[in-house]
């Protein structure tokens, strides 16, 4: 077999930073609030939020986002209970296709 060296091969060098000039400083000031929001929209300007998708609006875009917990996520959920709701959903949906089937054939 082949010996293999196994040698670090490192070439240390030095770096000088410009504070300001080398890199961005973070700007302060550019977050827009909700009430910076409204009275931009009030004024007639358009505004377009990058992350308007994690804010809870109620429309069918973000319903799946709701405050509702499923059951199963519960603190107090125990597998019987868990089993008896789904039987319940079941038994609905059964009686509702019942009832379709009766009312349009």
């Amino acid at each position: 077999m082949a010996k293999r060296i196994l040698k670090a091969q490192l070439r240390p060098c030095t770096c000088k930073l410009q504070t300001g000039v080398d890199y961005e400083i973070t700007k302060p000031g550019l977050a827009l609030t909700p009430q910076n929001i409204k009275e931009l929209t009030d004024r007639g300007i358009a505004v377009n939020l990058p992350n308007e998708k994690q804010f809870l609006e109620g429309d069918a875009i973000s319903a799946a986002k709701s405050w509702d917990v499923e059951p199963v996520f519960k603190r107090s959920a125990d597998m019987c209970e868990l089993w008896e709701l789904e039987q319940v959903a079941k038994n609905k949906v059964l009686k509702a296709h019942k009832v379709d089937k009766r009312k349009f054939g």
